[in-house]
C-alpha cells in the first residue's frame, strides 16, 4: 500500500509531463518530447502559465528604452524554421512605430546576413535606425568568441545614436550588450504567431510572449531574396580559395596593418573594431574591407602576427590644407563656410564642395540642396555630403570650421586662432577664452530631435580641466537643422550627471540656457 502511494505520487503533478505543444507546433515529435520534458519540470512549469505573459510588459520595455533615448539589443535564437527571423522583422517595425509615435522622427530598418553585409549597414545607419543581422553559421561555433566581441564594441560605439538591433542566429549568442533572448517556442499558423520564451540579460527565464507575423509582403520578399543570395553565396565559396580572394586578403593585410600603426594597436581584440572606421574612410564599397566571418578572422589574425613581428609600414602622411581663414563680423556659419572652403581640395572640385557644404551649414536636407542647385544631380549631393561630413581632409570638415567661426565671433584675435583652439590636440579643450572653458560641438541632424552626451566621454578635455580648476565649463552645441541654430549650456562637471541631453527648441526647451556675448 505504502509503495503504491509513493508510485501514485511520483507520477502525479509536478513530475507528470506537460503537453504545451498542441497549438504552438515545434519541428518534429522529437523536439516536441524535448520541449515538453524541459518546461515540465519543477524549476520551469511556471514559465508557460498564462501569468507569465510577459508580452506586454516587454513592449512597454521597448517603449520606456526608446523614451529614455537609450537603444535595444535583442537575440532571437532557435531551431531552423521556427519563426526567428519573422519575430526579429516584427520587433523592427514596432521600434519604427514606438520612435515615430514618441520621438517624432522615421527611421530605416536594415538586414545584413553576414559580416561583411553588417559592416556594410553600418555607416548608412542614422538616429534611430534598425539593424536586423540574421542568422550565419559565424555568429557560433568556431570564431564566435572574436564575432560576438566585435558585436559587442560596435553596438557599444552606436549607442548615442540611438540605434537598436536584433540579431538571430540558430545557436545562443552572448554579447555584453543585450537587453533580451528571446527562444524559440513553436508557431501557430491558424493565428499567425510566435510563441518564445523571454529571458533577460543574465539569461533568467522571464516568461513567454507571443508575436504576430507582420503583412509587409514587400519587405518580407526582399529580406528571403537577400537571404537565399547569401545562402547561395556560401554554399558557392565554402571551400574555396581563389586568386582573387587571395590578392584581396594581401590588400586588405597591408592598408589594415598601416591603420593600425596609425593607431598604435598593442591588442588583438582591437583590431577589428577599427575595421568599421576604416570603411568610413570611402565613398565605393569596393575599397572598402568586407568579407564574412572566417575572412575577417583570418585578416586579423594575419594583421596581429605582422604588429607582434613588428613588421614596419610607412605611414603616408596625408596632405595638409592650410586654410586662410576670411572673417567678417557678423557672419553667418554658413557663409563662413563658404567663404572658407579651399580652392582645391585635391580630391573634389571646390565649386561643387563648397555649395553643398554651405547648404549643409545651413540645416538643408539634400533635396532642399538640389531645389536650390539644380546642376547639382541627387547623386552627387549625397556622395559629396558624406564625404565632407567624413572622409574630407579635416581642414574643411563643418566640425573644424564651427570651431573657428564660435572661437572668432566671441571676440578671439584671428592671429591666435591657432594657439588658443585645441583641435588638433586630444587632451586640450576646444577652446578657452577670458577664463571661460568651452567645448563646441556641431551635429547635423534633420530627423532626430534630441542628442545625448556622457561628460566624461564626449567632453573629456574640457570636464577634466574644469575639475581640475573647481569651476564650470560651457557647451556650445548647433544643429542647424533645428530652429534654434545655436545653443549655449552651463555644464557643473561635479553636480551635474553625466549624460547631457540636448533638445531641439520644438521638442523641449533645454535647461540652463545662456545668450552669446
Amino acid at each position: 500500500m505504502f509503495k503504491s502511494n509513493v508510485s501514485r505520487r511520483y507520477k502525479s503533478r509536478p513530475y507528470r509531463i506537460v503537453h504545451y505543444c498542441e497549438k504552438y507546433k515545434l519541428e518534429d515529435n522529437l523536439e516536441i518530447i524535448a520541449f515538453d520534458k524541459r518546461f515540465s519540470g519543477v524549476k520551469l512549469r511556471w514559465v508557460l502559465r498564462k501569468r507569465y505573459n510577459y508580452t506586454k510588459r516587454l513592449l512597454y520595455a521597448i517603449i520606456e528604452r526608446i523614451i529614455d533615448n537609450s537603444n535595444v539589443i535583442i537575440v532571437i535564437y532557435g531551431t531552423p524554421n521556427s519563426g526567428k527571423s519573422e519575430g526579429a522583422q516584427i520587433i523592427a517595425f514596432f521600434i519604427r512605430y514606438v520612435l515615430w509615435k514618441y520621438v517624432k522622427i522615421k527611421i530605416e530598418i536594415h538586414y545584413a546576413f553576414s559580416t561583411a553585409d553588417f559592416q556594410d549597414i553600418l555607416p548608412d545607419m542614422e538616429v534611430g535606425d534598425v539593424g536586423i543581422r540574421d542568422e550565419s553559421s559565424g555568429l557560433s561555433g568556431a570564431g564566435s568568441k572574436n564575432v560576438q566581441k566585435y558585436l559587442d564594441n560596435i553596438t557599444k560605439a552606436v549607442r548615442m545614436d540611438q540605434n537598436s538591433f536584433v540579431f538571430v542566429d540558430p545557436l545562443l549568442m552572448e554579447p555584453d550588450v543585450v537587453s533580451y533572448y528571446l527562444e524559440t517556442a513553436g508557431k501557430n499558423k491558424k493565428t499567425r504567431k510566435v510563441r518564445f520564451i523571454l529571458y533577460d540579460k543574465n539569461k533568467d527565464e522571464l516568461g513567454h510572449i507571443y508575436l504576430p507575423l507582420h503583412w509587409c509582403k514587400r519587405f518580407r520578399k526582399l529580406y528571403k531574396i537577400k537571404k537565399k543570395a547569401n545562402l547561395e553565396a556560401m554554399k558557392a565559396l565554402a571551400g574555396m580559395v581563389t586568386p582573387e580572394l587571395s590578392n584581396r586578403l594581401e590588400r586588405d593585410e597591408m592598408n589594415l596593418l598601416q591603420y593600425c600603426s596609425e593607431y598604435f594597436v598593442t591588442k588583438k581584440g582591437d583590431i577589428e573594431p577599427l575595421i568599421y572606421r576604416y570603411n568610413r574612410r570611402f565613398i565605393k564599397k569596393e575599397d572598402m574591407i568586407k568579407g564574412d566571418t572566417h575572412y575577417i578572422k583570418i585578416l586579423t589574425s594575419l594583421v596581429w602576427l605582422d604588429i607582434k613581428e613588428g613588421r614596419n609600414i610607412k605611414i603616408k602622411k596625408k596632405k595638409e590644407i592650410k586654410l586662410k581663414i576670411h572673417y567678417k563680423n557678423g557672419q553667418t556659419f554658413s557663409k563662413f563656410v563658404r567663404a572658407n572652403i579651399p580652392e582645391n581640395t585635391g580630391e573634389r572640385p571646390n565649386y561643387i564642395v563648397a555649395r553643398i557644404a554651405e547648404g549643409l551649414a545651413k540645416g538643408l536636407s539634400h533635396d532642399a540642396i538640389g531645389a536650390n542647385h539644380k546642376d547639382i544631380g541627387a547623386g552627387i549631393i549625397n556622395t559629396y555630403s558624406k564625404w565632407i561630413r567624413r572622409e574630407a581632409p579635416i581642414e574643411i570638415r563643418l566640425g573644424f570650421l564651427f570651431e573657428k567661426w564660435f572661437a572668432l565671433s566671441v571676440g578671439v584675435p584671428l592671429e591666435q586662432l591657432e594657439e588658443l583652439l585645441g583641435s588638433n590636440e586630444p587632451d586640450k579643450p576646444d577652446l578657452i577664452w577670458k577664463d571661460k572653458i568651452y567645448s563646441i560641438k556641431l551635429r547635423i541632424e534633420q530627423r532626430s530631435k534630441t542628442m545625448r552626451f556622457n561628460q566624461p566621454i564626449d567632453f573629456s578635455p574640457e570636464y577634466k580641466d574644469a575639475i581640475r580648476k573647481g569651476c564650470k565649463y560651457t557647451l556650445v552645441f548647433m544643429n542647424p537643422a533645428w530652429e534654434l541654430k545655436i545653443q549655449l549650456i552651463e555644464l557643473d562637471p561635479v553636480n551635474d550627471p553625466d549624460d547631457v541631453i540636448v533638445r531641439s527648441p520644438s521638442f523641449k526647451k533645454p535647461s540652463k540656457m545662456l545668450a552669446m556675448d
